[in-house]
Formats: structure tokens, C-alpha cells, sequence
């Protein structure tokens, strides 16, 4: 059912004459970390000359993340879209890698400003450079080294960022994802592709879980 839900929201007409208001996010902790999202849809069809008025119940199993609802009119971004891979989704199903940058050059502009320029290509500023990175500005001086954690996927750009600058990058540790059915999480976005793809951060609501299920209720 919720896939039918999925393809009406990406429908051309549906953007026009239709809308979501949100009515509420419920969570209930336990084995199943479920979260509910309830929704009002108005859904118009002036071609068919009809109005359908439907309280959908949208419940996320397992999940791990919400974010981003914070307003009562969704709009602009109705249009939903699931995703088994994204930027946001690395930390889950990826492992951390603990790494140490040294010789860092004295004036280290250059490469935070390569650095930032990379990791908004990438990941869309889903992730951001201060999740990574911060007091840069005191990396240069003590022992002119720092360590981070980044996720397995970034580990190329940072190496190639690094050696260009002339500095080193070295692997400490990887600690690897102990759960197993890492493959089952997967993301929902309620984004709008004419605002902004759901690969770059532009504030759409989203919610991470291993398993979406919806129901509607049909209101008089």
C-alpha cells in the first residue's frame, strides 16, 4: 500500500492539486523501535472530478533516524522515495575507519578549503565538514597531527586530498560493523526532486529504518 502512495506522490498532478499535512510522529522503543508518521492527504484529480480525503499511518520498523519534520505543511517536499544507499546511510551500513592526518603545512587554508569543496560533492552536505573536522585552526600546531573517524566510503577522498597537500594519512583502525543485516536499512525521504535531489541536503524530512509499511484510512 505504501507503494502505491510512493508513485502517486511522484506524479506531475499530484504536486499541483494534492498535499500532506502532518499530524503527528509517535515512537514506541522496544525490540522493534517502531516509529509511526501521521498524515492527513488531500488528494484532488480535477481531470476525474474527484477529491479523496485519507489518514495514512506510515510506521518505520527498526528504525534509526528521524529528522527534519518539523513544520505541519510538508510542502514542498511530498514526493516520496526510499533508498538503500546515500550518505546517510554509511554509518550504518559501512564501517568507521580511525585514521591520523600529519604534517599538516602551515597554512592549511588551501587544503580545508579542497577538503570542504570534496565532501559537498560527494555526499551532498548530508555530511558536513564540521562532522568530521572541527579546531582545525589548531591542527597546525603541538605535534602537527590530529586523528579522525570518518566512514569507509570517504577514506579515498581524504587519502587523495591529504597527498596532494603533501601531507600523510594513515589508517589506525577500522572498526567494523558487527550487525549483520546491515543490507536491510534503508531511507525514506519525503523530498521534492524540482527543490532539490534527495542526494544534496536541503532539509527534507527523512526517516532511516529496515522496513516501511503503510496504511490509509479513508475520511469522510
Amino acid at each position: 500500500m505504501l507503494q502505491q502512495l510512493i508513485e502517486r506522490s511522484n506524479q506531475e498532478e499530484f504536486y499541483q492539486n494534492s498535499w500532506f499535512i502532518l499530524k503527528n510522529v509517535n515512537f514506541k522503543t522496544g525490540k522493534s523501535n517502531l516509529c509511526e508518521i501521521n498524515l492527513f492527504l488531500d488528494d484532488r484529480d480535477f481531470r476525474e472530478n474527484t477529491i479523496i480525503k485519507q489518514e495514512w499511518k506510515i510506521m518505520a520498523s527498526n528504525s534509526y533516524e528521524i529528522n527534519n519534520f518539523r513544520n505541519e505543511n510538508l510542502l514542498p517536499f511530498i514526493k516520496l522515495e526510499i533508498l538503500k544507499e546515500h550518505p546517510l546511510l554509511w554509518k550504518y551500513k559501512y564501517s568507521t575507519i580511525q585514521c591520523e592526518i600529519s604534517e599538516l603545512p602551515i597554512d592549511i587554508n588551501p587544503f580545508i578549503g579542497e577538503l570542504y569543496f570534496e565532501l559537498e560533492k560527494i555526499t551532498g552536505n548530508w555530511i558536513s565538514f564540521q562532522d568530521i573536522i572541527f579546531g582545525i585552526q589548531n591542527f597546525h600546531k603541538g605535534n602537527n597531527r590530529v586523528k579522525i573517524s570518518i566512514p569507509k566510503p570517504l577514506k579515498q577522498t581524504f587519502q587523495e586530498v591529504t597527498e596532494k597537500f603533501k601531507m600523510k594519512f594513515i589508517v589506525i583502525e577500522e572498526n567494523e560493523i558487527s550487525e549483520t543485516s546491515t543490507d536491510e536499512i534503508k531511507i525514506l525521504f519525503f523530498g521534492n526532486k524540482d527543490v532539490s535531489p534527495n542526494t544534496y541536503n536541503f532539509n527534507q524530512p527523512y526517516v532511516i529504518a529496515k522496513e516501511f509499511t503503510g496504511i490509509a484510512t479513508e475520511m469522510g
